[in-house]
């Protein structure tokens, strides 16, 4: 028996107990590739585990009969740590057996790397690490995968190059995550892919338990057809602010639904009841009616529809709608897209006087050299200038270009600026250009420092 089969049958049970996260919209799979700090992103590999994931997807949908998981958009997220490849094997965790190290440092990165998340909330966990190890893991909603599971995917391994084996093992292991044993009887399931059905079996000759099936018709990550086609629409338009997002869907039938999804996990479905050629207007179970603007801006909520509207949080449109096409997968933003995101984000919330989501887009010691050569240091000085300015006038930045050093996390950005006044009698001739830095140190890109020159 090789080594890595004496860990997928001994060593995965210690998660296999799952209490799953129920919230009013199914939960997805979301996937992430943890790049170590002395190792480069590997394109091959980002793709090797998206091709990966979606075989594992359709595989459970032929073995449900029409039943599957949903996956998270972008299907696979890369995040840099800033910890050495071999630290997350070799690093010792008191009162943890050696064997447990990888998944324990490889979730303690992500939960690092994704502050406002909570993990697992909703979703089920993929996490690939570029870290050495055959140790996989899975349960509670969380599978690991390490260095092995890479290089298998891409054809690189050593003595198993088979690249349907390494599939057949994220099969195996998200299983788990689902909740799912090693079979009670071994011999009679022995080609199940949660027993040893992984080894020259996938995907025509291994197969799910009866036992298995009954579990995964009552988990609420898997949905039938039906299901899975209302919720991968035929185009949507993403709306976003600093603590989330709110998505408009359109479904082949022609209905339209908005998802919210805050940082935290949570998610809120809204169906849309009307729009008034400034705002659409969509309704909760928890009767709350969302007012959000069609060309971006400050959103409204109301308690007792529509009577009274409170202010909500500054959107920016940041995916225009498009046609989506649910059989191929949909690409990741990339980080100068992000940051480009983030910037329009910005400006609509300096527009809409909103200054606490505008001072959020920067770091707490942001360094600030305005555009007649004032320096400015620190969020709390800023706010400072801001109160004295914001009522009256508004800045909005364009950007040019974007250059991002993603080994270090930090990326470049300049472009034009103006300044606007309120009282729109009184001109708005004030504008130059601008340089910024931006760090992702905090896991999302925020601003360190902006030098403005004032041309006119």
């Amino acid at each position: 028996m090789s080594k890595r089969l004496t860990v997928l049958l001994f060593l995965c049970p210690f998660l296999v107990n799952t209490a799953f996260t129920q919230t009013e919209e199914a939960p997805s799979v979301r996937v992430i590739y943890l790049v170590s700090a002395d190792r480069e992103e590997n394109p091959d590999y980002k793709a090797a585990i998206e091709m990966a994931i979606i075989d594992i997807q359709k595989w459970y949908r032929k073995q449900m009969k029409g039943r599957s998981f949903r996956l998270n958009e972008p299907i696979v997220e890369v995040l840099k740590s800033n910890q050495k490849a071999s630290w997350f094997t070799g690093e010792s965790i008191e009162g943890v057996k050696e064997g447990d190290w990888g998944i324990m440092h490889t979730l303690s990165e992500v939960k690092r790397l994704l502050p406002n998340e909570t993990i697992p909330g909703n979703y089920t966990w993929v996490l690939y690490s570029d870290g050495p190890g055959s140790s996989g893991r899975g349960g509670g909603q969380i599978c690991y995968l390490p260095e092995d599971d890479l290089l298998g995917l891409t054809g690189q391994h050593p003595t198993q190059p088979d690249i349907p084996r390494w599939i057949a093992g994220l099969g195996h292991e998200i299983g788990h995550a689902f909740g799912l044993p090693h079979p009670s009887d071994t011999e009679k399931y022995a080609n199940a892919i949660m027993w040893t059905g992984i080894y020259g079996k996938y995907p025509d000759e291994t197969y799910l338990t009866p036992d298995d099936k009954a579990m995964l018709e009552k988990s609420p990550f898997f949905m039938t057809d039906k299901e899975l086609n209302s919720s991968n629409p035929i185009w949507q338009t993403t709306y976003s602010y600093r603590g989330g997002s709110f998505v408009r869907y359109k479904t082949e039938g022609g209905d339209y639904y908005w998802i919210e999804n805050a940082n935290d996990g949570s998610t809120y479905r809204f169906e849309e009841t009307r729009s008034d050629g400034d705002y659409y207007y969509a309704f909760g179970r928890s009767t709350v009616t969302l007012k959000i603007p069609i060309n971006g801006g400050l959103s409204y909520y109301s308690g007792d529809d529509g009577r009274n509207w409170n202010r909500n949080h500054t959107v920016s449109i940041t995916m225009d709608e498009s046609m989506l096409d649910s059989s191929s997968a949909k690409p990741a933003r990339s980080a100068p897209q992000l940051i480009r995101d983030h910037r329009k984000a910005s400006n609509a919330a300096l527009k809409a006087n909103e200054e606490a989501q505008f001072l959020s887009y920067l770091t707490d010691d942001v360094q600030i050299t305005t555009g007649n050569g004032n320096f400015i240091s620190g969020k709390e000085n800023l706010s400072l200038v801001l109160r004295e300015n914001l009522d009256s006038v508004y800045w909005q930045r364009t950007t040019t270009e974007v250059k991002v050093n993603e080994a270090r996390g930090l990326a470049w950005e300049t472009g034009t600026w103006q300044m606007y006044n309120r009282d729109s009698s009184k001109p708005s001739t004030t504008r130059g250009k601008y340089s910024a830095m931006w760090t992702r140190e905090s896991g999302t890109w925020l601003i360190k420092s902006e030098l403005f020159v004032t041309l006119e």
